[in-house]
């Protein structure tokens, strides 16, 4: 049995030539002959525009309204609406409950799906993917980047391979090339390049994220204005940032590299850890490979696991464990006087 049409083409249309689809096109309006309660659209109701019935299904509750314009061969379908001034061209599909709303464009090959939500002045175009229960706003997404889970983006620009998700907060960031961002926590004024992972709960605030850096675990970096100058902490290489670090400004942090027999990188960096009497206490954190801890736990480590065969490069670890210390002596009291000022607030 078929199911019975829920809208017509009105007579009203709207010529106008498509840049991107390199020709003039015959939009038309389109109106309701059910009830579709899902989007508060009444029979005989008058809605958006289209090219032809293939860009909007017949079945479900799939909708456009006010002035948003579907045309080429973008297609809408499931429970969709694309409303206000959006518009969906190309070979775009926009499916599930997602929503394309304010003047948001979506084309090329994009994929908009699950119950996304896409706003603002938002650019979604060549093979993108955005979909789970993300919301994207005054954002552009290209290439084939992929954005999913409940990720929620303003401001930002995210392109080539690069993949965001999980319940991250982002704002004014520059995600591209092969970056990797899942986990949960807030991201602001930061820029992902190269191999980068970030992954846990982590909060960057002006970070610059590169090459095969790694931050991961309950992380917290922050860059620093002082003199009306903004300094962004910059990670790169192959620096690695695990649970416990905490940055406040980008002195609190050192890379040292190439280091020891497989060429590798020592990170350190100040952190937070949790005495037995329950207090926060700053400390000296670092990580090198799969390893990571304080400082003096570091050296431990060292003399127990590379002492034998390796007596060159624990000599060396060994000499700059104090210098390391002394790098950053200033740091841990300054991070510590903050640990110790949130503690009597919170009582």
């Amino acid at each position: 049995m078929t199911s019975p049409l829920k809208y017509k083409l009105v007579g009203k249309q709207r010529v106008k030539f498509s840049p991107s689809e390199g020709r003039e096109i015959a939009l038309h309006q389109i109106q309701a002959l059910i009830d579709l309660p899902k989007h508060g659209v009444k029979a005989g109701d008058i809605g958006g525009w289209v090219e032809g019935p293939h860009n909007l299904n017949q079945e479900g509750a799939c909708w456009v309204e006010g002035e948003a314009e579907v045309y080429g061969e973008a297609r809408v379908t499931d429970d969709a609406l694309i409303r206000c001034q959006a518009r969906v061209y190309g070979s775009a599909v926009v499916a599930g409950d997602a929503t394309v709303e304010g003047v948001a464009k979506v084309y090329g090959k994009a994929l908009i799906s699950g119950s996304a939500r896409v706003s603002g002045n938002s650019d979604i175009c060549g093979h993108a993917d955005v979909s789970g229960s993300a919301v994207v706003h005054d954002t552009d997404i290209e290439d084939h980047a992929v954005i999913k889970d409940n990720v929620k983006i303003v401001d930002s620009y995210v392109r080539d391979r690069a993949v965001v998700r999980g319940d991250m907060t982002i704002r004014n960031a520059y995600i591209i090339e092969y970056a990797h961002i899942e986990g949960s926590g807030t991201l602001e004024k930061i820029a992902a390049s190269g191999h980068a992972c970030i992954s846990g709960n982590v909060t960057l605030h002006k970070v610059i994220i590169s090459d095969h850096a790694l931050i991961m675990g309950d992380v917290v970096l922050r860059g620093k204005q002082e003199d009306g100058m903004n300094t962004s902490c910059r990670v790169r290489g192959r620096m690695i940032f695990r649970d416990g670090a905490y940055v406040t400004h980008p002195e609190h942090m050192l890379a040292i590299s190439p280091i020891g027999r497989d060429l590798d990188t020592l990170t350190a960096y100040t952190g937070v850890t949790t005495g037995e009497d329950g207090k926060q206490q700053a400390v000296i954190r670092v990580a090198r490979g799969l390893y990571t801890g304080t400082i003096d736990e570091f050296i431990d480590h060292v003399i127990e696991k590379d002492a034998g065969e390796r007596k060159e490069e624990t000599f060396i670890y060994l000499q700059l464990a104090p210098l390391i210390k002394s790098h950053f002596a200033r740091a841990v009291k300054e991070l510590q006087a903050v640990l110790d000022a949130q503690a009597s607030e919170s009582h």
